[in-house]
């Protein structure tokens, strides 16, 4: 999610003592590896699809088991009054480093990650954009996702950070709105921190995702996500630019057609499939050639964005319950 600054540290701080606590009851072959192989990341799942061990983005998502041993972790996550996405405890090894990127997947449009710092050490940064800050351990930050940003731990600490994904409640942004902003010296109104105790007896339930990703994307989004991409490319030859706002804008008139004779019906299903296609086939045009104010390209981000989620009934079987038969 495009935020108004890199970093935002949350009027919230833990109990750090009581979260390694937690950390370290979990054995070694429990950790996994990144879902992209960067070299040094390790996770394990709190919350994924169906509760299980997997890093799917679409599906209704709900906690592990292993979450009940961290009773704790389960009351940091509830004082963020949110609902959660896919959820995980995150380590970065001695002397290792995030890949510089910006998150341009579909899933990262309209949410955030939270980080918690558990384990750490100050010389550890998080990088965004041109902004770098150390998130210390017991603190609670967002960032802007849409700036490219890396983590480097030059480091001989195992770093290990409670990261959860959203797209936040009014409570949520109502915090945020009232976190203090490091690169903003005009900022007013920031909240005083408070201190979230472990209480033993305290049981918490958290609420997440059930609806992730549509099966079948409605016009009306994809009108938003195809605008905001032609408002954000800036880069490239006019001429090629012009091309491919008006593929964009072809993309999203068929698919507004197809909708209107079709709606979201297993009837419909195959002509938007070829409408997907004929864009996938007429993208090997823009090679790389129109870039956005972030750096990335223009034509990965509308293939991450729409081309890639706005069918997702072939991949997703189960969301085929939200799609309905013409006579219904």
């Amino acid at each position: 999610m495009k935020l108004d600054s890199e970093f935002y540290r949350m009027p919230l701080w833990f109990d750090v003592a009581r979260m390694i606590e937690e950390v370290a009851a979990f054995k070694e072959h429990e950790w996994r590896n990144h879902p992209s192989d960067y070299t040094g990341n390790t996770a394990l799942i709190l919350i994924s699809r169906n509760g299980e061990q997997n890093d799917d983005f679409v599906g209704p998502m709900k906690p592990v088991p292993a979450i009940e041993l961290c009773p704790y972790i389960k009351q940091v996550l509830a004082s963020l009054k949110t609902v959660f996405g896919r959820s995980r405890l995150m380590r970065l090894a001695p002397h290792s480093e995030v890949p510089r990127h910006a998150d341009i997947n579909y899933h990262w449009k309209n949410r955030v990650r939270i980080h918690v710092p558990i384990i750490t050490h100050p010389d550890i940064q998080f990088v965004c954009g041109e902004k770098s800050v150390h998130m210390a351990a017991g603190e609670a930050w967002i960032f802007d996702a849409w700036k490219q940003h890396t983590v480097i731990n030059p480091t001989d600490v195992l770093r290990v950070h409670l990261v959860a994904d959203t797209s936040g409640t009014p409570e949520f942004w109502r915090m945020v709105e009232n976190s203090e902003k490091p690169f903003d010296s005009g900022q007013q109104n920031i909240s005083e921190s408070k201190f979230i105790p472990f209480e033993p007896e305290k049981q918490v339930s958290l609420v997440c995702e059930q609806f992730t990703h549509p099966a079948i994307m409605s016009p009306g989004e994809v009108d938003a996500l195809i605008m905001d991409l032609i408002s954000e490319s800036v880069g490239g030859q006019q001429r090629e630019v012009d091309a491919f706002i008006q593929l964009l804008h072809r993309f999203r008139q068929y698919w507004r057609c197809a909708w209107q004779t079709y709606g979201p019906t297993e009837q419909g299903v195959r002509h938007f499939q070829t409408i997907i296609e004929g864009a996938r086939a007429q993208l090997v045009n823009f090679p790389s050639v129109i870039l956005r104010s972030n750096g990335s390209d223009a034509a990965n981000v509308f293939t991450s964005w729409v081309l890639n989620w706005a069918l997702t009934v072939d991949r997703y079987p189960d969301s085929r319950t939200t799609v309905r038969s013409a006579s219904s």
